[in-house]
């Protein structure tokens, strides 16, 4: 039946050809039934007309499970690099050879009878490329040795949503590399000296004042120039100019290379993955560590493809070259629309999306395309964030620029000090340190605005220096017996530091942190004060260090540190000047200041301001509030039991300038009951010239509550005007009418009974004591047990009546 369904087939199409060529043809075919058109190339041939040749890629039936190739390689040459790589190499060659000698007879007849040319093999994922017309992709797509034949799609390359030319500077790190924390990482030394960043776009000159004398590969680059999108994505990853020390990429001795697509063509997907083997070949050491991508394909998810395409780009990063890709630029379509390749998603995230902020690191940019996947409408994307309002690299110099290509590139950047740091460190581990690292922006957690949060540069490269030999913290925050969310830990070596926030149960846990070192542990929650334990944490090599830290009340925010403050709220209108913590950059017009250019704490450098400009020398309308209002939110903390409580606050505030100067509202508010209704403390439209002192009385204004919240708002309502805000050193002090709770109670069980101890709380005459059998049910009248005066009770196992048993501790004023 085979033979019947091809031959009629065939002949319907093909009258002209003699049934003996049918025959040659067939020769080669199994009876086996082979593969399939995609629904893709079909509807593209039904299109064309069934005489076109249309460009296909087939996948062969045979394809190369790298990973468990991989596993079974003998050390010591699993843990060599080069001789890893080789050997993977040869794999796939192997592979992709055998059916190559499969097939070529096959594909020589359909090319000498016109049904197949310009054929061509991608060992990358054992692939052939060719232009078929429909009956040769049928007849392709039945051979034994076929799995898919589907559609060469073409492509498209992104382009930054905004660039306009900008002028070299002198002696100059941009804004956005040190608000990511690359200043820290470049002081420890890793500026991605020994790496390679590879870009997949049409070639731009080398000689390009922030990338020469660090190109390789400088051959494979076209005589014509056209890369300017290369240019741009590839300046925030490795630009430096070296001869005026102008930096603007994150790895500024990292080497390069484009993975060159041919200038004033169109470009399938078959380009690509040509460019991606051919990176992959030759000097090892000219292999890349990260690749760089910013290109889509298909509509939404439907893909004309074969899905082996895919393995493609797993294969690349089992080789060990980090794919890095800009999740795009069409975030005012809203949710869902990230596109292809970048929506794509597997378990060892080999499509690692990168969406952009604003320049302030906080608030995402409306262009940036956001999940969910359209795949699935279900998986996040993307999967990190970085600021993608920058200066960068055009083809002609410089230029500023806006979009998702600009976040990756900084992404990519941040790869390559990783891989100077640890160059064994895997693909999946380097993702999985980029995330764990990220500061978390937008809701809590994992979301599809801003995946794991905003690229921390210094943490992820921290992270990655010994991911082989790593082991984890975890702990649990508390207040008493009560469990304290929203917490940031911060573990501090001279080697870099970690963070982490605690969850609604109190607890946090540190993954991949090295081994084998001291670790100061700080804690900071506003509300309490800040915990500082120097040299308290150790790490051992594959194990978890378990910590438990007792918080005790008071506020005081000096914004050094971020203790849980929330950047924007529900109902939040403004377009731009979004509140953030940051180093103010100062502004003015005229003369006069708008944005304050110091933070109000003598000792301190941070503050909470309505955005920054990227540099004291832009206009002051460059990043100042616009478009209504921004938001500027504490968490809930409690003041219950707290007399006399005052709260101060510094605050800076300008509105004397534009259309409709003095016409907007700065309010300082306050809440009692965790958000729900709001009193002002402040609401005035009167500018104050730099920083200005508020105090408060709390009970003139609201009840002290456990449920108290702050939050600060600015605004600036049509007609627009010049508008900025900042807030510094917030405090409240009170005097409490009971003790703080006992701190760190520890049990240590002996041969006759239990031994407690406790700290020592300030204004305690004594402590009671308190047994159950049940966790949630220690703190009750019946529970009562003893009430001692020491910090100490030794509790003899005759009068526990329980097999497991719980004690709390509280304090007596």
């Amino acid at each position: 039946m085979l033979f019947a369904f091809i031959y009629f087939n065939y002949m319907r199409l093909h009258k002209n050809l003699t049934v003996a060529i049918l025959i040659n043809v067939l020769a080669f075919a199994s009876f086996a039934v082979g593969g399939t058109l995609t629904p893709g190339l079909d509807r593209a041939f039904q299109t064309v007309g069934e005489s076109a040749k249309l460009p296909v890629l087939i996948s062969l039936s045979e394809q190369a499970d790298l990973a468990k190739i991989a596993a079974k390689i003998p050390r010591p040459l699993n843990s060599t690099s080069a001789d890893r790589h080789a050997t993977l190499i040869d794999s796939l060659k192997s592979i992709s050879e055998r059916e190559k000698n499969n097939a070529e007879a096959s594909l020589a007849i359909l090319d000498r009878n016109g049904m197949a040319e310009n054929i061509h093999f991608l060992w990358i994922a054992n692939l052939l490329r060719a232009d078929v017309t429909r009956a040769g992709a049928e007849l392709i797509a039945n051979f034994e040795f076929v799995d898919e034949v589907g559609l060469d799609e073409t492509i498209a390359l992104m382009n930054p949503v905004q660039s306009s030319p900008a002028d070299s500077k002198l002696l100059n790190s941009e804004p956005a590399l040190l608000q990511m924390g690359t200043r820290e990482a470049w002081s420890a030394g890793m500026t991605g000296k020994g790496s390679v960043v590879g870009v997949v776009g049409e070639p731009f000159s080398p000689q390009h004042p922030a990338f020469r004398d660090r190109v390789l590969g400088e051959a494979m680059l076209a005589s014509t120039y056209c890369g300017d999108a290369t240019a741009s994505m590839l300046g925030c990853a490795v630009g430096c100019n070296t001869q005026n020390g102008d930096t603007i990429g994150v790895a500024p001795e990292a080497l390069w290379r484009v993975l060159p697509l041919v200038c004033g063509s169109t470009h399938k997907v078959s380009d690509v993955l040509n460019a991606l083997q051919e990176s992959q070949t030759g000097n090892f050491e000219n292999v890349p560590d990260v690749i760089l991508q910013a290109w889509t394909v298909g509509d939404s998810c439907a893909f004309a493809g074969p899905k082996s395409v895919w393995t493609a780009f797993s294969n690349i990063e089992q080789l060990g070259s980090i794919l890095i890709w800009a999740a795009g630029d069409n975030g005012k379509a809203g949710r869902g629309s990230i596109a292809l390749p970048a929506a794509m998603f597997d378990k060892d995230q080999t499509f690692f999306s990168v969406g952009a902020t604003q320049s302030n690191g906080t608030a995402l940019l409306e262009e940036s395309s956001r999940g969910p996947s359209p795949c699935d409408r279900k998986f996040i994307k993307p999967e990190l964030c970085a600021i993608g309002v920058s200066r960068g690299a055009s083809e002609s110099g410089f230029a500023n620029l806006r979009g998702s290509q600009c976040a990756a590139g900084f992404v990519a950047g941040t790869v390559a000090l990783m891989r100077q740091a640890n160059p064994e460190i895997s693909a999946s581990a380097a993702k999985i340190a980029l995330q764990l690292s990220a500061k978390d922006l937008g809701a809590a957690g994992e979301d599809n605005d801003f995946g794991y949060g905003l690229l921390d540069v210094n943490g992820a490269v921290e992270m990655a220096s010994s991911s082989s030999e790593t082991g984890s913290i975890s702990g649990v925050i508390r207040y008493g017996g009560s469990h304290i969310a929203g917490a940031r830990i911060f573990l501090v070596s001279s080697g870099g530091s970690y963070t982490a926030t605690s969850g609604v149960d109190g607890v946090f846990h540190i993954p991949q942190v090295p081994a084998d070192r001291k670790f100061a542990l700080y804690v900071a929650r506003f509300g309490f004060q800040d915990f500082v334990a120097p040299d308290s944490v150790s790490t051992s090599k594959h194990r978890d260090y378990s910590v438990g830290v007792d918080l005790v009340r008071g506020i005081a925010d000096d914004a050094e540190v971020d203790r849980g403050f929330l950047f924007g709220v529900d109902g939040d209108d403004a377009t731009a000047g979004i509140w953030t913590r940051a180093i103010p950059v100062g502004s003015k017009q005229d003369g006069k200041q708008v944005q304050v250019a110091e933070d109000a704490t003598a000792y301190g450098s941070f503050c909470f301001v309505t955005g920054n400009e990227n540099s004291e020398s832009e206009p002051a309308a460059a990043n100042d509030v616009d478009g209504g209002k921004t938001t500027l939110r504490s968490p809930i903390f409690n003041l219950q039991g707290f007399n006399d409580s005052k709260l101060s606050f510094m605050y800076a505030y300008s509105n004397d300038r534009g259309p409709q100067k003095g016409g907007d509202f700065f309010r300082a508010q306050i809440s009692n009951d965790g958000g729900e209704t709001w009193t002002n403390l402040i609401q005035t439209s009167v500018s104050t010239d730099g920083w200005r002192e508020a105090e408060f009385k709390i009970e003139d204004f609201v009840l002290p509550t456990d449920q108290m919240m702050l939050q600060f708002v600015a605004d600036d309502q049509s007609p627009p005007s010049l508008v900025e805000a900042a807030v510094d050193d917030i405090r409240i002090e009170g005097k409490a009418d009971a003790p703080e709770p006992p701190k760190n109670l520890s049990l240590t069980p002996e041969e006759e009974g239990v031994m407690l101890k406790w700290n020592a709380s300030e204004g305690a005459s004594s402590y009671k004591l308190y047994l159950s059998g049940e966790a949630g049910h220690v703190f009750a009248p019946e529970n009562f047990f003893t009430t001692v005066e020491d910090t100490f009770r030794f509790v003899p196992y005759d009068q526990i009546p329980y097999e497991r048993f719980y004690f709390q501790v509280t304090a007596v004023k």
